[in-house]
């Protein structure tokens, strides 16, 4: 079942998969790692106090980011903070490159 995000529209991780160009093995595998790079920031901000699970993952993020240079940060806060912004960065890399789809361009004086 796709996320109810991915339903508005097609990636281009099922873009690729439809004109054949990825197989099925290689989408799951980027389906998965994206999954699992989102469990493990999920996991991270989860441990951190203030932490609101019913965010989206990327606000989640940037309030923790916000709040942790707010206040002084405890060393397990930091070690928390350190796996939730290397799993979240790999994702956002993750999605650039191989999920987000680039938007139609137009001709020139075309609206």
């Amino acid at each position: 079942m796709r996320p109810a995000h991915c339903q508005t529209f097609n990636c281009a991780v099922l873009s690729r998969f439809s004109d054949g160009s990825l197989n099925r093995r290689q989408a799951i595998l980027r389906i998965r790692r994206a999954q699992r790079l989102a469990g493990a920031a999920r996991d991270a901000l989860a441990q951190l106090a203030g932490d609101d699970p019913s965010l989206p993952l990327r606000e989640r993020f940037f309030k923790a980011e916000r709040s942790l240079h707010a206040s002084g940060a405890s060393r397990s806060d930091l070690r928390a903070w350190a796996i939730a912004s290397e799993s979240v960065h790999a994702l956002f890399l993750l999605l650039s490159t191989e999920f987000h789809v680039e938007p139609q361009t137009r001709p020139r004086g075309t609206p």
